[in-house]
């Protein structure tokens, strides 16, 4: 939240902000909170509570989280291809060794049903990996994701809207 204040008025055409919060485990204490505080404060920010382990919409993943890392790789490779087509990139990466390396070193595997899961942070602990927090945060502000009870909603998509179901 302090960097949402700090940024803001950098952004003055900016009039609501959405804090995508992973809300499983201790993730569930901190979107309440921050509801707390927008409450108290009055501020205009919206917190979207994201369950990665909840179901994926796509049945070749084995979840949301599966599935949201899987659509930030396809807009990474759709750069690669833009970039050597001399096309605008769809989507930016800061300059981030470190956010570069998680998303780079998270591997993933088929389930016995052939749906595509992420390697857990347990397994990558025992690699030697730390959590792939930068990435997840990326992939939370990034990643394309439904969520809520089933209802038509326009959803923006490469410049033009398609009708998606939220759920």
């Amino acid at each position: 939240m302090n960097l949402i204040k700090e940024l803001l008025p950098q952004y003055p055409e900016i009039v609501h902000t959405r804090i995508r919060i992973d809300d499983t485990g201790v993730g569930g204490g901190v979107t309440d909170r921050l509801n707390e505080v927008i409450a108290e404060e009055g501020l205009p920010y919206e917190v979207i509570p994201i369950n990665n382990g909840s179901s994926s919409l796509d049945e070749h993943y084995e979840n949301l989280g599966a599935e949201m890392w899987a659509y930030i790789k396809g807009q990474l490779e759709q750069n690669m291809s833009n970039y050597m087509n001399g096309i605008p990139a769809v989507l930016q990466l800061p300059s981030d060794d470190v956010l570069i390396s998680q998303l780079t070193t998270r591997k993933w595997s088929m389930t016995s049903k052939g749906k595509i899961l992420l390697e857990s942070k347990k397994d990558m602990k025992k690699r030697g990996l730390k959590s792939p927090d930068r990435a997840d945060a990326y992939v939370l502000t990034f990643g394309e994701y439904l969520i809520g009870s089933p209802q038509p909603i326009m959803f923006p998509t490469n410049r033009k809207c398609i009708s998606q179901k939220v759920r």
